[in-house]
C-alpha cells in the first residue's frame, strides 16, 4: 500500500453541523472509504452525553434536518433510531443524572 504524502480528504461528514473530515493516510485507503460512500455502505452511528434522565430507553426520533440543495437551504425529512447505553450519577447535571444515548440515522426514504 502506498502511503500519501499527507492526509487526504476523503468525505465530510454531517457538514450542516460542522462535522468532521475523513482522511486517508494511503491511496487504498481513499480509494476504498470513496467507495464505500459513493455505495451508501457507510453505517453511521453517533454518542451523546444528555443532561438528565431519557425516559425511554429506545425510541426513534422523526424529525427534519436542514440541508442544502444548489445552494437552497431546505428541510428533509429524517429518521433516527436511539438507545439509552448507560446513566450515571452526577453532581452537575440538573437532575442529577447524565444519559449516554447511542444513535444511528437512517434515511428517511429507506423506511
Amino acid at each position: 500500500d502506498q502511503a500519501l504524502h499527507r492526509p487526504q480528504p476523503v468525505h465530510r461528514l454531517d457538514k450542516a453541523t460542522s462535522g468532521l473530515v475523513l482522511c486517508a493516510k494511503t491511496k487504498q485507503a481513499a480509494v476504498r472509504a470513496a467507495a464505500a460512500f459513493a455505495e451508501r455502505r457507510v453505517k453511521k452511528r453517533y454518542a451523546a452525553v444528555l443532561l438528565g434522565p431519557v425516559h425511554s430507553r429506545n425510541g426513534i426520533v422523526d424529525a427534519p434536518v436542514p440541508c442544502k440543495n444548489r445552494g437552497v437551504a431546505k428541510l428533509r425529512a429524517a429518521r433516527t433510531i436511539y438507545r439509552v447505553a448507560a446513566t450515571a450519577a452526577s453532581l452537575k447535571a440538573p437532575d442529577g443524572i447524565l444519559s449516554l444515548v447511542e444513535f444511528a440515522p437512517r434515511r428517511a426514504e429507506n423506511q
